[in-house]
Formats: C-alpha cells, sequence, structure tokens
C-alpha cells in the first residue's frame, strides 16, 4: 500500500508541472529585421510573475538566419552576454549564448540553458541581452526583429502577432545605451514591440492538487497504522 502512494504522488505531482517553454513569440518566427548597431547598448523586457513560482532554465537570443528574420535559424555570428535582473537592479541569472549553433535552438532563439532558478510569483524582473555595434553584412552583428514594423504583412498593414506564454506578464520594454557590457536598463517604453532579441526558457511551480493531497494523507495514514 505504501508503494502505491508514493507512485500515486509522484504521477500526479508531474501531471501539474508544465514544460519548459519560450516566454513569447511573435508570429511565425517572421518579420523585418535590422543589420545594423550604431552603438552597444542593453535591451530587453520587463516582466512581472503571475500567481505561481516560475523555474527559469535558459536564456536565448534571437537568431535571424543571418539574412532575415523569415529565413531558418542559422547560428548566431557573436555569443551574447544576457541576465536577467530583479526589481532592484541586481542579477538573478546570467549565461552567454556562444555563438554559432552550439546554443540549445527553440523556435527562433538559440539558448545558454542552465540548472533551474526560482522566479518568485508576484515580483518583477527584467530579461536583457547585451550586444555591441557592428554590420550584419561584415560579421559583427546580429540581426534584431524589427516588431513593430508592419512592412513584412503588407497585405494586412499590421504588426507580427506578439503571444506571451501563460505565468508570466510584459509590464514594459528597457534599454540602456553608450555601455561596456550588461547593466541594469533604466530607460523604459510600453511599446511591446520592442522587445528585442532577449527570450528565456520556463515552467511554473506545480502546486498539490487535491488528489495530490490526498494520496499524501492516505500515506502518512498508512505509515501511522504500521508504526502500532
Amino acid at each position: 500500500m505504501k508503494h502505491a502512494c508514493v507512485i500515486a504522488v509522484a504521477a500526479l505531482a508531474g501531471s501539474n508541472a508544465l514544460a519548459n517553454a519560450p516566454a513569447f513569440e511573435f508570429e511565425g518566427g517572421r518579420a523585418l529585421i535590422a543589420g545594423t548597431g550604431a552603438i552597444n547598448l542593453v535591451r530587453g523586457w520587463e516582466f512581472t510573475v503571475d500567481e505561481l513560482d516560475i523555474l527559469v532554465t535558459g536564456l536565448g537570443h534571437f537568431d535571424a538566419g543571418n539574412d532575415r528574420a523569415s529565413n531558418p535559424p542559422d547560428g548566431l555570428l557573436l555569443p551574447k552576454d544576457m541576465a536577467i535582473y530583479d526589481s532592484n537592479g541586481d542579477i538573478v541569472v546570467q549565461a552567454t549564448v556562444p555563438a554559432g549553433t552550439a546554443g540549445t535552438l527553440v523556435d527562433n532563439w538559440r539558448y545558454a540553458t542552465f540548472d533551474a532558478v526560482t522566479l518568485s510569483a508576484g515580483q518583477s524582473y527584467t530579461v536583457v541581452s547585451f550586444a555591441t555595434e557592428g554590420e550584419l553584412v561584415d560579421g559583427t552583428y546580429d540581426a534584431v526583429p524589427l516588431l513593430d514594423n508592419n512592412w513584412f504583412f503588407p497585405d494586412a498593414f499590421r504588426r507580427p502577432v506578439i503571444e506571451f506564454e501563460n505565468g508570466i506578464t510584459f509590464v514594459q520594454s528597457r534599454f540602456e545605451l553608450f555601455v561596456p557590457g550588461l547593466e541594469f536598463p533604466t530607460r523604459t517604453s510600453d511599446n511591446i514591440a520592442r522587445l528585442g532579441t532577449a527570450n528565456f526558457l520556463f515552467a511554473q511551480v506545480p502546486t498539490p492538487g487535491a488528489a495530490t493531497l490526498f494520496a499524501i494523507s492516505a500515506l502518512a495514514a498508512t505509515k501511522r497504522r504500521r508504526s502500532f
């Protein structure tokens, strides 16, 4: 009986967990791209964690196919330093996405993966990437999706549709100009289309359901009966 209860708890807990998913996606990975970076900058976006804690397992940078965003990803030209900051401007997790195809590919992003880091429900965080000045044509700059541009959809005159994963809420875009490396960005924009290149993988921390709690109680009762 004890073993049966243990199995039930494990199975039910697993059914409440969500698989790691990108924080956001945009319509088919299609958009115009910017292939020139005139200055060093940090860009990303602020978000809040909803009712459940989340586990972050990767930081990702957009891979545009080095031609246009509608082409298949073919690797980053340069390594990308990335981080998630808390609301005090302190780094929660930091990673570097390697150049080329070494990063884990999910949709149109290359990820540096790591052991899960918890972000707390109800708190605000900012995910960013650092980019140096350069040019796509000479291999010194990775393209950025222009999510506020509708030229890619001339038939509908609309921007790409941006979708966020359940469990987080977009607050605003953030950026900082003329910086030597990663730092917390203090400049903000309420334009949701200026997300830039920063993404992350996460899963919500599951909460025990009623059936799980019942199974745990049954296991505890079995242990008590056997102790007499």
